[in-house]
């Protein structure tokens, strides 16, 4: 059975970013800072911590900016690092970086302002509007 799919749907292609990914996925010794994939495996400490998040049942989704402990603990990681005091208030978690960047433009910015993006760009983006 055949299913129609809107013709903007049809024509998606892949994203610029996610095309140059793939090209240059096979070069050795090369670090990528294309789609946001570490290239290095997950730290044992965060793998415990995960698994005591399962065992303690703690698998339910959290607040979308983020939890109390997360943002104090960014609060403090501002602070120790940069100088820098933000109150919890004044953070927000984001799942990554496309995230964060949407959520930064569309905090910023007003109907009919433009935006110069370079290309490629962060996958969320594309030629056709959806």
């Amino acid at each position: 059975m055949q299913k129609n799919l809107r013709t903007a749907v049809q024509e998606i292609e892949i994203s610029g970013i996610r095309t140059f990914n793939n090209r240059v996925a096979g070069i050795p010794d090369m670090i990528r800072l294309t789609l946001g994939e570490p290239d290095f495996p997950t730290p044992d400490h965060v793998k415990v911590a995960a698994i005591d998040a399962i065992n303690d049942d703690f698998t339910n989704y959290t607040p979308n900016a983020g939890t109390p402990e997360l943002l104090q603990a960014a609060s403090h990681y501002f602070y120790d690092k940069y100088d820098l005091s933000y109150s919890t208030k004044e953070i927000i978690v984001t799942v990554g970086a496309t995230e964060a960047i949407s959520t930064a433009l569309q905090t910023i910015l007003e109907a009919g302002d433009e935006v110069l993006l370079p290309d490629p760009i962060y996958p969320a983006t594309s030629r056709s509007s959806i």
